[in-house]
């Protein structure tokens, strides 16, 4: 089934958010997936417009206002804008580009025919013959084969060079000479889609509010972070997994929609910390917390020492819950239950470690035979007890806090065992 995503970049102007989303809840959609990108300037700001999308159940992406409109359709093109949505077909619009029709998005479609890779909203002449990006649908594959000027993109004018100043190398010309057609959707004044800020065009609000009259609604001047729940994905990693740790986080943004989730990384490797810039950084002090843990020979604590710094997550009092997951694994699939209200009611959640019951089990007799102590992991396997596999630990409020991280590291270095 082909899929459609309408995405919508927005800066500062929150009535255009609200009219946007108001809007698309009239509107014929047919299966299509609304995303705000916002490029935000400010925590309260990211976190307005992110309780109200939330609120309003639509996908919100926020990213630093870096590169404005153009650097934010260069992140999608490049597949790096996190849990942004797969699609076949992209209607790229800026914030004050309303819709005119309840049915602008199969008008668009309607337009994407055989070599058709860009249907503009406009395609001026000004200056140079172009695609105004202010509203333009384009195909998954032309996307993917676009080039910037600069990456990322930075400066006005370099958004500029890429939608009308830079000749052969605009979006525009680009596209012809991969050998696509750009086509226009419509007269402009007649477009399905209406560039309200381009003050040149005929005013078409009129026309606009008698497709979707307006309603009244109490539009919220703030929200709190503590709106919503407070989650954060981690995982411990040194330079030797640094690869590995970025495949599990890029993995994980790729299956599930992270919306609000913060990613951190817990790490005592300074090389790290000047690399990934939201790091809990485990200090000579954090250390010294640990200097009484036993290790053994095959285990030596130069190479097993970053595995205990797991239980700093016992420390990040600051969220309702935190997902610690191993560096060497990788999301194959959408882990967003592991967000979700359901899972209010334990302290802790993990899995079961197969190796141990269903794999190590079978060598209990020969390992007991050759003189291991395994009796209580027997007596445990007849109780019907598991163990549970670390490389995945979900920790909600009830055990996220001071009394709980000390009592862990008091049996961590007082276990009489490596």
């Amino acid at each position: 089934m082909m899929k459609v995503v309408v995405a919508v970049c927005i800066y500062d102007r929150f009535p255009n958010l609200k009219e946007w989303i108001r809007n698309w809840k009239s509107c014929s959609t047919q299966g299509a997936e609304l995303v705000i990108v916002h490029n935000y300037a400010n925590e309260p700001d990211r976190d307005l417009y992110m309780g109200y999308c939330l609120d309003q159940g639509i996908k919100y992406i926020p990213r630093q206002n870096v590169g404005f409109d153009i650097g934010a359709f260069q992140d999608v093109c490049y597949n790096r804008l996190a849990s942004f949505p797969q699609f076949d077909y992209l209607l790229w619009c800026t914030d004050d580009a309303l819709p005119m029709r309840k049915d602008f998005i199969q008008q668009y479609i309607h337009k994407m025919t055989k070599n058709v890779a860009i249907a503009a909203m406009a395609i001026s002449t000004e200056r140079k013959r172009h695609v105004r990006t202010t509203g333009f649908m384009i195909t998954r594959e032309a996307a993917s084969k676009l080039k910037f000027p600069n990456d990322p993109i930075v400066t006005k004018e370099e958004c500029y060079h890429f939608e009308h100043r830079g000749g052969l190398h605009t979006m525009m010309n680009q596209i012809l000479r991969l050998g696509y057609k750009v086509v226009q959707v419509s007269n402009v004044n007649l477009a399905p889609l209406w560039d309200s800020g381009f003050k040149k065009l005929r005013n078409r609000s009129d026309e606009h509010y008698q497709h979707f009259p307006k309603t009244e609604e109490k539009i919220p001047t703030t929200y709190t972070r503590s709106h919503l729940k407070k989650i954060c994905i981690t995982t411990v990693f040194d330079q030797n997994y640094k690869e590995a740790g970025k495949t599990l986080f890029n993995s994980i943004r790729r299956h599930t929609d992270c919306t609000g989730i913060d990613f951190k990384v817990i790490t005592a490797d300074k090389e790290v910390l000047r690399e990934f810039e939201n790091c809990h950084f485990v200090t000579d002090e954090i250390k010294a917390r640990y200097k009484n843990v036993k290790y053994s020979k095959e285990l030596p604590v130069e190479k097993y020492a970053t595995s205990w710094y797991r239980y700093e997550i016992f420390n990040f009092t600051e969220y309702d819950r935190v997902i610690c997951i191993d560096s060497d694994c990788i999301c194959v699939k959408d882990i967003g239950y592991l967000f979700s209200d359901d899972l209010d009611a334990f302290d802790l959640i993990s899995v079961e470690d197969h190796i141990v019951s269903e794999c190590f089990t079978k060598f209990v007799p020969a390992l007991e035979r050759q003189g291991l102590r395994l009796s209580n992991l027997s007596r445990r396997i007849k109780e019907g007890k598991i163990d549970i596999q670390p490389a995945l630990l979900v920790a909600n409020k009830t055990i996220i806090q001071k009394d709980w991280y000390k009592k862990l590291l008091d049996y961590a270095n007082t276990a009489p065992f490596s």
